[in-house]
């Protein structure tokens, strides 16, 4: 199974997938996906954040904070996700999730990327393939 199938299999409702498509920015990547493309939404980051991003979201649902699957399980799925790109590249999100928060004492901020009331994931640009593992919850 790959990892695509792996992720919608344990975290349910997702979009989990690999593209051939040379984009020119994030907001392009985004919509071949079916997220939006409104500039200002995602920003860059490394390969180690985009592995907590991603460990994060698959852990615990982002409404509740209610356990999915273990951290452990849920690293290994984000850093083989991880791993299916090159040295070269380029990690987005859209938010705090997985990441070190401006003000603890709040939940994580984001800007929204679907219809849902809570989203996040990573979009990735490498080359020539565009990969995506986005998720969404309600409240």
């Amino acid at each position: 199974m790959d990892i695509y199938k792996k992720i919608q299999k344990a975290r349910g409702s997702c979009i989990a997938g690999i593209k051939e498509s040379k984009v020119r920015s994030v907001e392009a990547a985004a919509e071949l996906f079916g997220l939006s493309n409104e500039s200002g939404i995602y920003e860059e980051i490394g390969r180690a954040e985009a592995i907590e991003v991603l460990r994060n979201v698959l852990h615990k649902d982002m409404a509740y904070s209610v356990k999915i699957m273990s951290s452990e399980k849920a690293k290994n799925l984000a850093a083989e996700f991880v791993c299916n790109f090159g040295d070269e590249a380029k990690f987005y999100t859209n938010g705090e999730y997985g990441k070190p928060r401006k003000n603890p004492n709040f939940g994580p901020s984001w800007s929204p990327a679907t219809e849902a009331t809570f989203d996040t994931g990573v979009i990735v640009i490498n080359k020539e393939v565009v990969g995506c593992a986005w998720f969404a919850d309600e409240d």
